[in-house]
């Protein structure tokens, strides 16, 4: 089960609001946990959360600030600290943000196990939508351009993370999930991350991904395009990086399904 925060947030002198502002509300919520709580989170290779800012295009001081939270000591320590706040302080930048609204869901994954195991129709493609920046490491270089098998092996550790019920141990499946896993389409741009005084190069945009190969093969990868909105994918993802959103085509009646929030 995960549990979804969104947030509508405006920034209180109409400045503009951009992605990398997530880092700045990241670093403030960080201080308001209990110390011990956050020197945990920070000692841990991967934190059990991911969370994004998507400013909006019309009213660029405004944007929805959303939250993924994966296990149940996350839920309890940064839940009430989202959910009781009015107003989030920059440290630097002079910003001011208050919260218009603000909405809790969760979600639970035996739905979408059921789903991508037993449905008569399997997807034949996937658009995998870039929120905001998202990249890739690979050989201790930043992918400047995603492929398949860079996202099925992010959405694998990812998945991880989950308290879905469904393990993925079986590194041969891994390997022909990978090696099964094509891009057909694309649109895409670069677009950087600021953070720690350092600038990541990443890209935002789409991609529409189809995998070839045995029905089983098939079905587990539709469960790892599932989970993808709600675990973002590739790197820095608990910083503000990687948020994604999946939509499901299905030829023969045209239909476009989505998990996501």
């Amino acid at each position: 089960m995960t549990t979804s925060i969104r947030l509508e947030l405006e920034e209180t002198h109409r400045a503009p609001l951009v992605a990398e502002d997530a880092y700045c509300l990241y670093g403030w919520l960080m201080e308001q946990l209990p110390p011990a709580y956050a020197a945990y989170l920070h000692e841990e290779g991967e934190r059990p959360f991911c969370q994004y800012l998507l400013p909006s295009r019309e009213e660029r001081h405004r944007a929805v600030y959303q939250w993924t939270l994966f296990s149940e000591d996350a839920v309890q320590m940064v839940a009430p600290i989202l959910l009781n706040s009015t107003s989030f302080p920059f440290r630097s930048g002079g910003k001011q943000v208050c919260v218009r609204r603000a909405e809790k869901e969760t979600f639970r994954f035996e739905e979408a196990v059921e789903r991508c195991f037993t449905a008569p129709a399997l997807p034949s493609s996937y658009q995998l939508r870039f929120l905001s920046p998202t990249t890739f490491k690979t050989e201790n270089q930043y992918a400047l351009f995603p492929t398949a098998g860079l996202v099925v092996k992010s959405a694998a550790s990812r998945f991880a993370l989950l308290d879905s019920g469904v393990t993925l141990q079986d590194e041969e499946a891994l390997r022909q999930l990978v090696e099964s896993a094509r891009i057909i389409g694309y649109s895409l741009h670069t677009q950087r991350y600021s953070m720690k005084g350092a600038v990541i190069p990443g890209f935002t945009g789409w991609i529409r991904l189809a995998i070839h190969g045995p029905t089983s093969m098939k079905r587990l990868f539709w469960l790892l395009m599932c989970a993808l909105p709600h675990t973002g994918v590739g790197i820095k993802t608990a910083l503000g990086m990687g948020g994604c959103t999946v939509e499901e085509s299905f030829p023969k009646t045209e239909e476009v399904f989505s998990w996501n929030r």
